[in-house]
């Protein structure tokens, strides 16, 4: 039998859920201010709007929040109603194509070209460039900080051996 190590990799619910709160409590702010908003906005001492402009600007904050706020909801659904796996076998990986994607992508290793990591606020992504494109592994979307180290760790050690 062949070796098969697999992982949940889906957005975590209660990331999501503080998310969704916190861009619904900025978009209530945005609301608020555009709603009684009678003076004008001067943005880091650059940009100057006048009233309407600022009360434009609020708006404009308001939607882009309410966004954050769906976007943090499909995340929940996505977590709740999926069993989205990440999978390593003895010769490949098996992972969702993308961010929520449905579809999955199979990457054999003797087909792995370069395996880089890459932090952006602290989020960490490793990225598998292949000869038929790339996959980016979030951190986020696996169990957590050791999951992510044990499959970066698991992918560099078969890459190794697949080429050398």
């Amino acid at each position: 039998m062949e070796y098969q190590k697999e992982y949940p990799y889906k957005p975590r619910i209660i990331i999501m859920l503080g998310a969704s709160l916190f861009f619904a409590a900025i978009g209530a702010m945005f609301t608020k201010e555009a709603l009684t908003n009678d003076r004008g906005l001067i943005i880091n001492g650059i940009i100057t709007l006048g009233p309407g402009g600022a009360t434009i600007f609020y708006w404009v904050m308001a939607g882009a929040s309410a966004l954050f706020v769906l976007g943090g909801l499909w995340g929940i659904i996505i977590g709740l109603t999926t069993d989205r796996r990440l999978t390593i076998t003895e010769t490949g990986i098996r992972a969702p194509k993308g961010g929520y994607s449905r579809q999955y992508v199979a990457i054999r290793f003797s087909d792995i070209l370069n395996v880089t990591m890459q932090s952006v606020n602290k989020q960490r992504f490793l990225t598998v460039h292949h000869t038929n494109g790339k996959l980016s592994i979030a951190q986020s979307m696996l169990p957590g900080k050791e999951a992510f180290e044990e499959v970066m760790r698991m992918v560099m050690q078969k890459v190794k051996v697949s080429s050398g």
